[in-house]
């Protein structure tokens, strides 16, 4: 009687789970996160995974200063890190001359600012875009590791981090089930997610146009004597911060309560101050 072999089972990291770093991407193998890392490279589009990384790092540091109820020497030093990595992600992909610019259109590209420090949510609709361009570029990736490795062995695909919305189908009941004759099964539809996708891109795109239509310019400045280093609002330049940072050095060890930045379209709260 001859012996069983069992072919070993290679797991496919997700997309999100390359990006985040978990442990199964991190596995060595052909579909590991480094092999997809080598990948982009040799394809020459490296710069979605990299910006992608970049803006992920940056919206985490920005929730945190978000959430620093004190300004503090460390909180100053925050806001600058925060000021350097935009300045980075500004030049190094964002600007026009940038060397490594995202290929994403080109309106999108023209609503930031190098001196103006962007909200999360602005910066998450171009990532959004580019992110896209990563997901081609995962699939081509699978597909070439595939035919490279001649890889017939069994696959065990991650689940997809996006799903298209469900439709509603009729399907028969199984034997013996008691089911009425209307019963109705709700199931995933994988042809209608290009469709669902494409409708979401066209309704940011619209929601970002409004958005800057209706914001205008006055909203991308501060109003006199503001101070805050806090980065909330659209209208921090750097130049204000580090003109904040110069006008604070003197205040070693004072703690000052910051004021509750607002909207450009909602009426400013007083300081709150020592």
């Amino acid at each position: 009687m001859g012996s069983i072999q069992f072919l070993p089972t290679h797991i496919i990291p997700s997309l999100e789970e390359i990006v985040s770093g978990h442990r199964l991407a991190l596995l060595p193998g052909p579909y590991s996160r480094q092999s997809f890392i080598d990948f982009l490279k040799q394809s020459h589009c490296a710069e979605n995974l990299e910006f992608v990384l970049e803006v992920d790092s940056y919206v985490s540091k920005f929730d945190k200063l978000e959430n620093v109820p004190f300004l503090d020497d460390e909180a100053i030093l925050e806001n600058l890190r925060l000021v350097k990595l935009w300045s980075y992600i500004y030049e190094t992909y964002v600007s026009r001359t940038a060397p490594k610019e995202v290929n994403v259109p080109g309106k999108l590209l023209d609503h930031f600012l190098a001196d103006t420090l962007p909200e999360p949510k602005e910066l998450l609709v171009l990532r959004k875009q580019v992110y896209e361009l990563l997901s081609a570029n995962y699939n081509d990736f699978v597909t070439t590791t595939r035919e490279t490795h001649s890889d017939r062995r069994p696959i065990s695909r991650r689940c997809l981090e996006m799903v298209a919305p469900e439709t509603v189908v009729q399907e028969l009941p199984f034997a013996g089930d008691f089911l009425l004759p209307d019963t109705i099964f709700h199931t995933i539809s994988p042809d209608l997610l290009a469709q669902w996708e494409k409708t979401l891109e066209i309704y940011e795109l619209l929601k970002l146009a409004s958005s800057c239509e209706s914001s205008g310019t006055q909203s991308r400045t501060n109003s006199a004597g503001a101070i805050s280093t806090r980065p909330l609002s659209r209208g921090l330049s750097l130049g204000s911060v580090f003109d904040n940072i110069r006008e604070y050095s003197g205040w070693k060890k004072t703690v000052r309560k910051l004021r509750t930045r607002r909207a450009s379209s909602e009426k400013p709260q007083e300081n709150f101050s020592l």
